[in-house]
């Protein structure tokens, strides 16, 4: 935390940090004619499906 290129990094934190967002969605579709394999294939979560009560 000390060397002067972590020092340097941090001062312009803000800088690289201005403008982030997190966009948390759901796929209720996909389209396309599947030439290009989709980065995601092969990789499954359940799907989780929100508490209508909370």
């Amino acid at each position: 935390m000390a060397h002067p290129a972590h020092i340097a990094a941090k001062r312009q934190q803000a800088q690289w940090l201005n403008g982030f967002q997190v966009v948390i969605a759901q796929v209720i579709g996909v389209y396309g004619d599947k030439g290009i394999a989709h980065p995601l294939q092969g990789h499954h979560r359940p799907m989780v499906r929100p508490n209508p009560n909370s």
